[in-house]
């Protein structure tokens, strides 16, 4: 499956690494010599960038010239990602994440053609099999019952995600509320037929591994609840508040079933009780607190109570009983290793692949989108020859 270059320019490309990059139309404009008004024009294919802007196009985007005439137009949409972002740098951290996840979703459609990735047919079926509920916590114990977890704690929300087939990957950025996005990237092949990929991306910066788990349960809620789509309905404020508190209920309902949770919770005034229930149940002390007092075990004296000794000793922002790194979003850097140990595409290899089957990048581009380490896919040089000695005796 080769990508297919088309003599036309593909101004939509300039639109996607500009949201990657955070470069405004106005700086690139700036950049390469023209108007605002040229950079939009490119961009919706009314008129084509003579060959020294393309060179200056993409010497300030870093995508090298043959990258802007792959594909065509209409043929990839980032999706609606479901977050709210009601600030400047809110927005372009979600439109950069989830135009990063465009990228990625060619590389996971080539990478499908060696790896058998869980399919989503197991979460469009737990959508099916509670469409006719309206109780959270029903809801959430229906969609156990149909992941065959029944009472069990749940270790990796991450593991999770990935074997219902959505696509978990992650990013890094400070100043932004913004803990987890998701979204529904669309690309179109050749024969003009579109597939859908799910994706949720979470931010490292704005968790820990137990309050991930919760995050990605919340994000898991909004699929299941159908949140998430790929039109442009964007919801109104009061929508959007009910499902946030929608998936809130969903997630702990999810993640401390109520039964298994109550039967464990023999003293629920002791700090020192949620404490131990952590390492069974890997969620943070705060949320089985407040699941404690939404199922009538704790009086809001006594909540009131332990989230003030939660401020005094400090647990907020680090609890104790947390593992000492974040569960990661491997999966493209797991299949990479496959791949690699198997002889099927070496790494040192791996670039000329994706070139000729996903888009044209710098090495540097694919190992961030991969997760590699710089020079992971550098090119291993030729074995020296060597001239092997006979000798008679």
């Amino acid at each position: 499956m080769n990508i297919s270059l088309h003599p036309d320019f593909n101004g939509s490309r300039i639109t996607l690494i500009r949201s990657i990059k955070n470069i405004s139309s106005t700086k690139l404009a700036e950049e390469i010599g023209v108007t605002k008004q040229t950079i939009s024009q490119y961009e919706n294919n009314i008129i084509t960038p003579t060959p020294d802007r393309i060179l200056a196009i993409s010497n300030v985007l870093g995508f090298p010239p043959k990258f802007f005439f792959e594909g065509k137009p209409e043929s990839f949409s980032a999706g609606l990602a479901y977050c709210r972002a009601t600030t400047t740098t809110a927005r372009n951290i979600k439109s950069r994440q989830t135009h990063i996840d465009v990228l990625k979703a060619y590389i996971y459609r080539f990478f499908s053609q060696y790896i058998d990735y869980p399919s989503q047919d197991i979460l469009i079926q737990c959508m099916k099999d509670i469409s006719e509920l309206s109780d959270i916590e029903q809801i959430a114990n229906t969609v156990r019952q149909s992941l065959e977890l029944n009472d069990r704690p749940v270790q990796n929300m991450v593991y999770l995600l990935q074997n219902i087939g959505i696509i978990v990957t992650s990013f890094s950025e400070e100043g932004s509320h913004l803990d987890a996005i998701s979204h529904i990237p669309i690309l179109t092949n050749q024969e003009g037929e579109n597939k859908c990929y799910y994706f949720t991306t979470f931010n490292t910066l704005k968790t820990t591994p137990a309050r991930l788990n919760f995050t990605l349960a919340h994000e898991l809620g909004h699929w299941i609840l159908g949140h998430i789509s790929s039109d442009d309905k964007t919801p109104a404020d009061i929508e959007y508040r009910g499902n946030e508190n929608d998936a809130n209920q969903f997630a702990a309902a999810f993640l401390l079933p109520k039964e298994a949770f109550l039967r464990d919770l023999d003293n629920p005034t002791s700090l020192n009780s949620y404490l131990h229930l952590k390492l069974k149940w890997h969620v943070s002390i705060a949320i089985m607190i407040r699941r404690a007092y939404m199922l009538g075990q704790l009086s809001p004296s006594q909540y009131q109570y332990l989230f003030r000794q939660i401020g005094i000793k400090k647990w907020r922002t680090c609890e104790p009983g947390d593992m000492e790194e974040l569960p990661s979003a491997s999966l493209f850097s797991m299949t990479v290793d496959i791949l690699d140990e198997n002889r099927i595409i070496l790494k040192n290899e791996l670039i000329h692949y994706l070139n000729q089957n996903c888009f044209t990048a710098k090495q540097d581009t694919f190992e961030f989108l991969l997760g590699l380490k710089s020079h992971e896919l550098d090119s291993k040089p030729a074995s020296p020859e060597k001239k092997i000695e006979f000798k008679f005796q």
